[in-house]
Parts: structure tokens; sequence; C-alpha cells
């Protein structure tokens, strides 16, 4: 078992309550006031380099986004971002299965799912933009 601190197990708890979206680190920082900002930024790298965090770059021009993933198997699906409200989608569909399956076979090459994210906007977004 690793070593948990109180700052850690406070930052855990709130990224597990939020892990259906990724987070600015302006938003983890909001969320958890009283982990000082340069222990903040050390455990979230932890937790990243741990695998229990992702670590996104939406954008070129953008700052890095995290979701906690914990012990679960985020590293075998294509995530759906929203750019307009960060609500994270979990894509797991046997197109996509199929779609890998093809470039593998055909083309003899391991997409790394790990670094697949699409980017657009969900459906209650897009509701919201018909409007």
């Amino acid at each position: 078992m690793k070593y948990q601190t109180k700052h850690k197990y406070q930052l855990i708890n709130y990224l597990q309550k939020h892990s259906d979206k990724h987070l600015t680190m302006t938003e983890i920082q909001k969320g958890v006031k009283d982990i000082p900002v340069a222990t903040l930024y050390r455990l979230v790298d932890s937790l990243v380099s741990e695998g229990q965090v992702r670590k996104y770059i939406i954008g070129p021009n953008s700052s890095c986004c995290f979701q906690f993933i914990g012990d679960s198997d985020c590293h075998h699906h294509f995530h759906l971002i929203c750019e307009k409200c960060g609500k994270l989608i979990h894509l797991e569909c046997g197109e996509v299965d199929h779609l890998l399956g093809h470039i593998k076979d055909e083309h003899g090459f391991a997409v790394d799912l790990s670094k697949i994210n699409l980017y657009g906007l969900c459906e209650d977004c897009q509701k919201e933009k018909s409007l």
C-alpha cells in the first residue's frame, strides 16, 4: 500500500468526485483550497506518474487538464471531451473496436488509446447552442 498524506487523500477524494470531467489546475486549486500550490502541483504530477490521473492538453494554446481514473481500465477506449462544459465521455463502442482492428490488421499499426481524445460538443451543449 502506498503512503498517503492528508493532502493527497483530500486531492484524490476531490478528483474522484469529479472524475466525469477534465479539470484545469485552477479548478483543482479552487476545490482543495487548503493544499499549498507547490504541494498540489507535486501531488498531481505524482498521481499522473502513478497512472491514477490522466493529463490532457486540449489545444496548442491551452493549459493542461486532468481526470482521475484511479485503478479503472481507462486506457482501452476513446474519450469524448466537450469543449464547452468540459464533460468527459468514455466511448466504448463496437464500431471503434472494429476500426482499431482494421487499422491493426490492414495497416500494421497499433493505436495508443491513452492518447486518443475527440473534442466537440456534448448532446446537452448542442441542444443549448440550437436554442
